[in-house]
């Protein structure tokens, strides 16, 4: 063979690797920094989670810890005693599961602190201290922050009060000073009076288990939700029923929430 063809075959049997070119130009930067988008996406809720109940009417869109209230008409809040509490193995105090009634579950708030000892549903303990309640919603994340603070009136009394973010002030729930009865004033973030709640007119340390309190319109003129504490035959244990409205609005609904922590 000749020259040229020998050269073919000497370059099939050593293929020729090319060098990368190097480029000297300045570095370009193609990502540019994002913002922190953890207030404005949730992670996905899960399928298959320990202790929730699902439905085919789960909220699976929700953004923001209110928008879980969204079409909701009641919620029942059921007090959670576990072993571990009991044993101390846990510092867990208060440990309660927001669900609509016979169907999803929505929250479980908890108050991580000292451990004591829980039996049956007595709010009274969560009054022996300032706390904060978190409530997490079903895929695991903070849907509110609930902050609870105490004051002396008039040195005969301690009037409760509870502040509501999502991570933003939604509002406030204050007790009011009565000698007879139990009363609570709502307010929005700009501390504009929502409504009032009003309970049996005895003395809050002599309120029975099964109670009523009333949340009405601030003129008084008609009633817009109800707070209920009352016996379920099925679960053999009290429970507090929230009702409202399904058009209510979910800010309000998530402070009626709250409220029902400190009745």
């Amino acid at each position: 063979p000749n020259q040229e063809d020998v050269r073919y075959i000497e370059m099939e049997q050593n293929p020729v690797f090319t060098i990368p070119s190097v480029y000297l130009s300045p570095t370009v930067i193609t990502a540019q920094p994002q913002e922190d988008r953890r207030n404005r996406e949730r992670r996905p809720i899960p399928v298959n989670t320990v202790e929730w109940i699902s439905t085919p009417s789960s909220q699976m869109t929700a953004i923001s810890g209110t928008q879980f209230l969204n079409d909701v008409e009641q919620l029942e809040i059921q007090q959670i005693i576990d072993l571990n509490t009991l044993l101390g193995r846990l510092k867990r105090r208060f440990h309660y599961r927001v669900k609509v009634p016979r169907a999803e579950t929505l929250f479980l708030a908890m108050d991580i602190g000292q451990t004591e000892e829980a039996s049956g549903w007595n709010c009274s303990k969560l009054f022996r201290e300032n706390f904060t309640l978190n409530v997490m919603d079903q895929s695991g994340q903070k849907a509110f922050t609930m902050i609870v603070r105490s004051r002396i009136a008039y040195m005969i009394t301690k009037l409760h009060s509870i502040k509501v973010l999502d991570p933003n002030l939604i509002g406030v729930v204050e007790q009011n000073y009565r000698l007879m009865g139990v009363c609570f004033t709502v307010y929005n973030a700009e501390k504009k009076e929502l409504c009032h709640i009003e309970g049996p007119n005895v003395s809050g340390c002599c309120i029975y288990p099964e109670t009523h309190f009333k949340v009405m319109s601030i003129d008084g003129s008609h009633q817009i939700a109800s707070l209920m504490h009352l016996w379920d035959s099925i679960l053999h244990e009290y429970i507090l029923l929230v009702t409202f409205t399904k058009d209510l609005d979910m800010k309000l609904k998530s402070l009626l929430l709250a409220a029902a922590f400190l009745v």
